[in-house]
């Protein structure tokens, strides 16, 4: 192309052509314009070719991409749908994805995405009264740093991450600000525990304020304790709108089910059965369990008379091998490990002295079906086989039916019982057996971890693509059921709660 003519840019020849006065051309002054015509139009179109070849060359050579729009794909449409060798869907909330456009968006050219969740906060009051009530003290609900808390009392020592997607400020309070309030939560049981039984609750009235908040009924006792205090009791739900307990029937169930400051154990279980029952699968084996022959037993409750007859005579059978930390008086304590010295005041510590223990007694001090002690939790987080003295569904409530022994099963056969513990404590495949559920559900959440295009998918997809019927599906449960209704986090529940039901009203 630049053999014909001077286009500045271009590469090759040029023919020099001699410029003629007009007189000298054929044709005169009228041809001479004609010819100038001709030459600027010649030029324009060829001016015109070579920009358009310099792009075609520049897009061939991969100098400048045009960002061409694509149909949106959604996941899982016909076969074929997808081109031979096309880029692979990137998944979004709600199991949809698009193919990704060849040009990336800068991040500030993207328009913000809208907020699944609500932006302007909602107050909660946890009832105080004057110390009367004192809600949410004990499992560390409305400190300075709605994010964080650091437990107290049996607790002691266990720190809690708790982020939420819903803002709420809880504040503890009196009467004299219920009226700033979206919704008062009151830890009812506390009422009679606390010695004002007979006095009035500091229940919010309605007219008396600009509106009536929402009002809550909070209590972690079991129910033969304060029955009229009962959240879910008539007495109570004639002044509350929800309910917080450990009965399934409540409003927002609760539980003592907790990690303990435990983490996740691998982040294919925390995505598939959430971060805090993650914490239940760390691997236990014989083999990082090695076998003293003993079991432990730790109890700051009290202990049915039943249940203390029938542990005096397993301790007369099991003799040194029955390692009492903490509990009634007239069994022989043992000593705390030095290394460990402060496992009886501090829950990181005791959690650290019961990983030395295949098995752990755990005499509650109620049998009611669903209660559960913490306790309990105790021994399964830390990795040893609770052996206990509880609900009468106890099997259901555990994370596999062969995750704790029960020991009201042997009813006053101490010496079968006995040696059911002994086979668990001496036996490495006995023990091994107890764990598989730890290891099957680990397994099962690799297998169907999110891969690096699905991260956004939620926990319940994942959970379906669980085997039916199997360790995975039955530690599913308990995570749900159990684990993620553990009392320390429960702020965020009682805020969505707050949120979705003043939103719909």
């Amino acid at each position: 192309h630049g053999t014909l003519w001077p286009l500045s840019g271009m590469s090759g020849r040029t023919r020099r052509v001699r410029a003629l006065p007009a007189r000298a051309r054929p044709g005169g002054k009228g041809c001479t314009d004609s010819r100038r015509t001709a030459q600027i139009l010649g030029a324009a179109a060829v001016f015109m070719a070579g920009f358009l070849l310099i792009g075609a060359s520049a897009w061939w050579f991969g100098w400048v991409e045009f960002d061409v729009p694509e149909n949106d794909v959604v996941e899982g449409g016909a076969p074929g749908s997808q081109a031979q060798g096309a880029a692979q869907p990137v998944a979004l909330p709600g199991n949809e994805a698009v193919r990704p456009g060849p040009v990336p968006v800068r991040p500030e050219q993207a328009a913000p995405a809208p907020s699944r969740f609500p932006t302007i906060p909602r107050v909660v009051v946890l009832a105080d009264n004057g110390g009367m009530i004192n809600t949410g003290v004990w499992p560390g609900w409305g400190g300075d740093d709605s994010d964080h808390a650091r437990l107290l009392w049996a607790a002691d020592g266990v720190e809690v991450n708790k982020p939420c997607d819903y803002p709420c400020k809880f504040v503890h309070g009196d009467p004299a600000v219920y009226h700033d309030a979206d919704a008062v939560v009151v830890e009812t049981v506390n009422h009679p525990k606390f010695g004002h039984d007979g006095k009035p609750m500091p229940w919010p009235v309605g007219n008396q304020q600009t509106h009536t908040p929402l009002v809550g009924a909070f209590g972690l006792e079991p129910v033969e304790a304060y029955p009229r205090y009962q959240p879910t009791s008539p007495e109570m739900a004639a002044h509350a709108s929800f309910s917080m307990s450990y009965l399934p029937t409540s409003t927002l169930p609760v539980s003592l089910m907790c990690p303990w400051g435990l983490p996740p154990a691998s982040p294919a279980a925390a995505a598939v059965f959430g971060e805090l029952a993650a914490s239940y699968l760390h691997p236990v084996s014989a083999q990082s369990v090695p076998s003293n022959g003993a079991i432990a037993f730790f109890s700051d409750r009290g202990i049915s008379s039943d249940t203390w007859s029938l542990l005096q005579r397993l301790a007369q059978v099991a003799g040194a091998k029955l390692h009492t930390f903490v509990g009634p008086g007239g069994l022989r304590k043992q000593a705390v490990p030095a290394d460990i010295p402060n496992a009886l005041a501090h829950l990181p510590d005791r959690l650290r002295l019961i990983k030395r223990y295949r098995a752990v007694l755990v005499a509650q001090s109620s049998k009611t079906p669903d209660w559960l002690e913490p306790e309990v939790s105790h021994a399964l987080v830390a990795g040893a086989v609770p052996v206990v003295w509880g609900p009468p569904n106890l099997a259901d409530l555990m994370p596999s039916r062969h995750a704790a022994l029960d020991a009201t099963k042997f009813g006053n056969d101490v010496d079968s019982l006995w040696a059911a513990i002994q086979r668990i404590v001496s036996d490495d495949a006995e023990f091994d057996g107890w764990q598989m559920w730890r290891s099957e559900a680990a397994l099962a959440a690799a297998a169907v971890a999110p891969t690096a295009h699905e991260q956004s998918l939620r926990r319940a997809t994942l959970e379906t693509r669980l085997p039916p019927n199997s360790a995975a599906t039955d530690f599913a449960r308990f995570g749900r059921n159990l684990v993620d209704t553990c009392a320390h986090y429960a702020e965020c529940r009682i805020c969505k709660h707050v949120h979705s039901t003043l939103a719909s009203a």
